[in-house]
């Protein structure tokens, strides 16, 4: 940049997202104990718990960061956040439409 200007910084830190991602860690980590340890139907039930969350928490991790930086007015990363929501939301459809 010219002028000697810095370029903006973000006040994305993920203090907010560290509590949630210990909760879905032991959730699933607790889940994939019982899926192991029990027996059916409970164990089946606890392990699809564990996978769900293992699942879930890095697609809600992009979902907030694309409203963080929506927020910051980022929108090349709110694009590319989207895009990558939109690719996992598509194949889970084809996965669901191909049964």
């Amino acid at each position: 940049m010219s002028g000697g200007q810095n370029p903006p910084t973000s006040r994305i830190t993920g203090r907010r997202q560290a509590a949630g991602l210990r909760l879905a860690t032991a959730v699933a980590a607790f889940a994939a104990a019982i899926g192991i340890l029990a027996p059916d139907p409970i164990g089946a039930i606890a392990g699809s718990i564990a996978v769900a969350t293992v699942i879930a928490a890095p697609l809600l991790r992009v979902a907030w960061l694309v409203v963080r930086w929506s927020q910051e007015g980022d929108y090349r990363y709110v694009a590319i956040g989207l895009g990558l929501l939109s690719v996992i939301a598509a194949g889970a459809g084809l996965t669901v439409a191909s049964r």
